[in-house]
C-alpha cells in the first residue's frame, strides 16, 4: 500500500489559474515529483492540482528517491512550496497533508461549502490550510487564520506538517 504526502490547491472554475499553477510550480522539478499537476475538475467544476513532494511517501512507485526522514529536511521543503504558493493569488484553496488530495475531496464527513467548493470540513482547522479572505470572511472569521498574504489567510503551523506518519 502506498500513502503519499501532498498539497492540493483549488483554482474554483477556472482551468486558466490551473494552468497557471502548474507552470508557476513546474520550476519546483527539483523537489516536486514528476506525477504533480493533476488537472481535475470535480463535480462542481473547480479545479485542482496536486503536488507531490520527492521523498515523502511510502511505497509510492514514482518517488524512486531515497524517504525523507528528517523533520528539518522536511521543514525545509515544506517551507520553500509554501514560499512559492505566496507569490501567486489565482487559487481559492490549498491543503497539504499525508495523501490531502483524496481527504480533502471526501466528503463523508462534515462538509463546508463556500461559492460551490466543497471541502472536508476538517481541514478548516488543519495545520497548513490556506483560502482567500472573502472565503475567511464568509465563514465568520475563524480565529485560528493569520495573514498569509495580500490576498489569503492561513492556519500555518508548518512544524506540525514536517513531523514523519
Amino acid at each position: 500500500m502506498a500513502i503519499y504526502f501532498d498539497m492540493a490547491i483549488c483554482t474554483g472554475k477556472s482551468s486558466q489559474n490551473a494552468l497557471h499553477i502548474k507552470a508557476h510550480f513546474s520550476r519546483m522539478d527539483c523537489i516536486i515529483q514528476d506525477y504533480p499537476f493533476l488537472e481535475q475538475c470535480d463535480d462542481n467544476g473547480n479545479w485542482w492540482i496536486t503536488l507531490v513532494p520527492k521523498g515523502f511517501g511510502f511505497g509510492v512507485p514514482w518517488d524512486k528517491g531515497p524517504l525523507i526522514n528528517s523533520k528539518g529536511e522536511r521543514l525545509v521543503i515544506i517551507k520553500s512550496i509554501y514560499h512559492q504558493l505566496q507569490q501567486i493569488s489565482k487559487f481559492e484553496f490549498a491543503v497539504m497533508g499525508w495523501e490531502a488530495a483524496d481527504y480533502v475531496k471526501d466528503l463523508d464527513d462534515q462538509v463546508v461549502e463556500i461559492d460551490g467548493i466543497k471541502i472536508n470540513a476538517d481541514y478548516i482547522s488543519a495545520p497548513g490550510t490556506v483560502m482567500l479572505k472573502e472565503h475567511w470572511e464568509r465563514l465568520g472569521e475563524p480565529s485560528n487564520f493569520t495573514l498569509f498574504s495580500s490576498t489569503h489567510v492561513w492556519t500555518g503551523d508548518l512544524k506540525a506538517l514536517a513531523k514523519s506518519e
